[in-house]
């Protein structure tokens, strides 16, 4: 196997050192308006049940009228003011739409949480001013009363409105996330999750089993966890998104608002594209004392022919990303010959006959090779289906590779222009259906439990947004294996952003086990997912980091990996490594391929290579006019490290 080294042209930045670096604690900035609450509020409205039968007559009443109107030929439609109830199961489903406004200005549906709205194949159509929120809601949440450390067991009561955890739900693992008692602010906790509860009555709980027990045997940047903290669980139900757009093109949604999402609050699959979202939110609901707006990602994205615009948007309090926008991978089930092979994707086509793709292996060691779809036909052979099925099992125990479950995936017979010398499980891209073309503009992305934006995809300008406080990178573009969601970067631009407190979730003990640069360009392929194994191939192209400004990121400002020819340039950094410095969460050396084959001087160089921008494995790289202040004494006084 080829060992990793550093690329030639690769150079890290230089930093300029004052003595004295302040703000490594939480800001002092105050708690916004939406976060803070008046006492006894509690989770939201309460509805009687006389009041929820009435908004269930009022629901059925819309419907009936809002599918008249379409039937009608109706071109802007307005939705009378009020609560509409929609119990679980019951979403709006709104088909084959055109060329029709839907004004909904001081509407509000409540949803099981279940299904939500759902445009289906709809085109140019124009929703407005919705507000979206859920009853009961799809997490429950309290206050923690004390820790055990050493038993590594803890007590939670739950908040007055929120609902209680009886029968499955005690030994139904789900995740916790843990927020400051006072702020509200999540805290910089990695990923946990609670497996079994002890009901003590009067609405409290002892959670006698974690997944990790990282909550009491890592220490957080800047204190532990304690009692008078409060938290998260995610164990009730999922569902559907709460808007979700299905099949569509042109659409504009704009100015609606989510409270409550029980999976993604705003999603997009399988359509043309070119859908617009101005104007919308994921916010907690204010007047309230909820810590989360969402389980799931406020927007996801994905098998879109073109990417989304979304512009003056706020997303806040998801339980993971609060962007994601990709397509799939495909794997190579069988290789027929040099020119045809059978592949399988998740969820739906990836390609189709002109498809321009890139082939490499499932480690991504080598550079990916070139083709052209000349056919593509779908399969339905059971004998290959049950390959499909075995597949996962089959990479784990012939690579040591782990991949998602294949359930829902879409089979196809590829025929190449010219010969490809297809291999078994060889990795396929292709830029045909991943959001290509994305524009996301201006908008204020924060509090996310993940990462900001993650992007898997083609000719996107990420331009002009504030980013801050999420617990893994801000910007990430980084295709990864396991989820088979890419294709590899090509042409993504992330201009003019302002990026704060970065990455403060991502110090696990594993080491690099997630993405904590404050902008991270990379691929998560490899043998290992936590800590994750570095590939080698220059998989990413045409990538421009400029002119950000990034403020207290946990550990890196930027990190460059994977890729061939690059700007890093004017971008203005503030106290990077802000968490302090912690070695083993930077230590490089075990992680490359074939670490084992690096010289000493090689190892000695990935041991700790602590710079605002890390640059490595990467080929035709410029840096330039990049600036960094408040940088802390470890780091190294000279920069410019080959």
């Amino acid at each position: 196997m080829k060992p990793f080294f550093f690329s030639r042209g690769v150079v890290a930045l230089c930093v300029f050192l004052v003595p004295v670096w302040l703000g490594r604690g939480e800001t002092n900035a105050p708690v916004p308006a939406e976060t803070r609450v008046e006492a006894g509020t509690g989770a939201g409205p309460v509805f009687s049940e006389e009041d929820k039968d009435l908004q269930r007559a009022a629901a059925r009443s819309l419907l009936a009228n809002l599918r008249a109107e379409l039937a009608a030929g109706q071109k802007v439609i307005t939705l009378p003011p009020g609560d509409y109830r929609f119990d679980r199961g019951a979403g709006v489903l709104i088909q084959k739409a055109e060329d029709v406004e839907i004004e909904a200005t001081g509407v509000t549906f409540w949803f099981g949480p279940d299904k939500g709205v759902v445009l289906d194949q709809c085109r140019n159509v124009k929703l407005r001013g919705l507000t979206i929120d859920a009853d009961p809601l799809p997490w429950t949440q309290g206050v923690i009363e004390s820790i055990d450390p050493k038993e590594k067991k803890m007590v939670i009561q739950l908040d007055a409105g929120y609902p209680a955890l009886e029968g499955k739900q005690l030994t139904q693992p789900g995740r916790i996330l843990f927020f400051d008692g006072e702020s509200r602010r999540e805290l910089p906790v990695f990923d946990d999750q609670a497996t079994a509860f002890e009901a003590l009555g009067e609405r409290r709980y002892q959670i006698t089993q974690f997944v990790s027990h990282r909550v009491f045997t890592n220490p957080l940047p800047g204190r532990p966890v304690r009692a008078g903290d409060r938290v998260a669980f995610f164990i009730m139900y999922g569902g559907g998104s709460n808007l979700h757009l299905r099949g569509c093109e042109g659409v504009t949604v704009e100015k609606v608002t989510n409270h409550a999402a029980s999976s993604f609050a705003f999603h997009e699959t399988k359509g043309k594209g070119g859908n617009q979202y101005l104007g919308c939110r994921l916010i907690r609901r204010p007047g309230t004392d909820r810590l989360m707006a969402s389980r799931s990602d406020c927007f996801h994205s994905y098998l879109m022919e073109k990417g989304p615009r979304i512009e003056g948007c706020e997303f806040s309090h998801s339980g993971d990303d609060l962007m994601n926008i990709h397509g799939f991978f495909g794997i190579v089930v069988r290789a027929i010959s040099p020119k045809e092979a059978i592949l399988v994707s998740p969820f739906g086509e990836i390609l189709g006959a002109g498809s321009r793709i890139r082939i490499s292996d499932p480690e991504t060691s080598t550079q990916p090779r070139d083709g052209i779809v000349q056919t593509a036909e779908p399969v339905s052979d059971p004998e290959v289906l049950a390959e499909v099925k075995a597949l996962p099992s089959v990479l784990l125990e012939k690579k040591g590779l782990r991949i998602r479950d294949l359930a829902g995936c879409q089979l196809v017979r590829v025929g190449l222009e010219g010969e490809a010398g297809w291999q078994p499980h060889d990795v396929v891209s292709s830029p045909d259906r991943c959001g290509r073309g994305a524009v996301i503009r201006k908008n204020h992305l924060h509090d996310g439990h993940i990462r900001g934006v993650l992007l898997k995809s083609h000719d996107v300008l990420v331009e002009e947004n504030r980013i801050e406080r999420t617990g893994h990178g801000g910007i990430v573009v980084e295709p990864e294996f396991f989820w088979l969601e890419g294709p590899f970067a090509k042409n993504v631009r992330i201009v003019g952003n302002t990026l704060v407190r970065n990455g403060w979730a991502s110090l696990d003990a594993s080491g690099f086990g997630v993405s904590h640069a404050a902008i991270q360009v990379g691929v998560h392929f490899g043998k290992r997912m936590f800590p994750r194994t570095l590939g080698v191939g220059m998989v990413n192209e045409q990538i421009e980091i400029s002119g950000n400004r990034i403020e207290e990121p946990a550990g890196y400002a930027i990190m460059l990996m994977n890729t061939r020819q690059a700007t890093v340039a004017d971008n203005r950094i503030t106290a990077p490594f802000a968490a302090g410095e912690w070695p083993v969460f930077f230590n490089f050396s075990k992680l490359p391929q074939g670490a084992e084959l690096l010289s000493e001087e090689q190892r000695e160089a990935l041991r700790a290579p602590q710079n605002a921008i890390f640059v490595h494995g990467c080929e035709e790289v410029t840096l330039r006019g990049n600036t960094v202040d408040q940088a802390p004494a470890f780091l190294p006084k000279t920069g410019l490290a080959k």
